[in-house]
């Protein structure tokens, strides 16, 4: 088990014009290749543009910094992430329900809710201990995704449309809902999600994607990968959500209303 190696839980541990133009175009490439390796003939802008819709912004005071590693339960209530490693790019902020757990990103998983808020060490047992089900969500600025072959492919610094290129690539998961274009709090974004099948052939590697210092994992087969792949002012931020294929709904709706309640703030 790799030190620096997580799984949104389980430790283990041109110009803008020039850009959009790219990034309209590879969506329709990248559906299309989806689209052709499935059989489905369906349009990639079948589900009609929806934008997210705007939040309002809270009290600054009411913010609290997300208490990343902590291993704690988390109170209700509005977090400030810095998926960058630049303090001068935008931070991410995620309204939550109680009862998540702080980790490198929070998450959600069975057996929480019968463990004592602040015992660290517990947490991260039953975490350990494979439980039946995970949800998760982080914000991240992503370096390296697997791809076919035994390799991982290096988006450090890359472009919405090369990132959306290498997730739709990436091993043990296939398409579930195409690329679309979207928004998130007014940045153009790229809405996609996958899910996992087997692993197959003689190289089936356990992480999927890394972002700075972490590693993220496959979860297991039929575990759903949500992602929103947002250009803030030509840098890529990556909003990934996660929930196993045992997540029970009502967890999942949780997961669902956290994840749109993401707002990007410049500072």
């Amino acid at each position: 088990m790799d030190a620096d190696t997580v799984i949104i839980g389980r430790p283990q541990t041109a110009a803008g014009r020039s850009r959009r133009t790219r990034l309209h175009a590879v969506i329709g490439a990248v559906a299309a290749a989806a689209l052709a390796a499935s059989g489905t003939l369906v349009s990639s802008y079948a589900r009609p543009y929806r934008p997210d819709p705007p939040h309002d912004s809270p009290d600054t005071s009411l913010v609290t910094p997300y208490p990343e590693l902590s291993m704690t339960t988390l109170d209700a209530g509005t977090y400030a992430f810095r998926p960058f490693a630049d303090p001068a790019l935008p931070e991410v902020r995620l309204t939550l329900p109680s009862g998540w757990n702080a980790w490198v990103g929070p998450n959600r998983f069975a057996g929480l809710d019968r463990l004592a808020p602040d015992d660290a060490t517990a947490h991260q047992d039953v975490l350990e201990g494979e439980p039946a089900w995970i949800v998760g969500m982080i914000p991240v600025d992503p370096q390296w995704i697997a791809q076919p072959g035994c390799r991982m492919v290096d988006v450090t610094g890359a472009d919405v449309e090369t990132v959306v290129h290498a997730l739709v690539g990436a091993p043990r998961v296939r398409v579930i809902w195409h690329p679309q274009r979207t928004t998130v709090s007014g940045h153009p974004a790229v809405h996609l999600r996958l899910r996992e099948g087997s692993a197959r052939g003689t190289c089936a590697p356990a992480t999927m994607m890394r972002a700075r210092d972490i590693g993220l994992r496959y979860l297991g087969r039929g575990t759903t990968y949500d992602a929103r792949v947002v250009d803030v002012g030509g840098r890529t931020l990556l909003l990934w959500s996660v929930w196993t294929a045992a997540t029970p709904q009502s967890r999942a709706r949780d997961l669902y209303t956290g994840m749109h309640s993401v707002e990007v703030h410049h500072r």
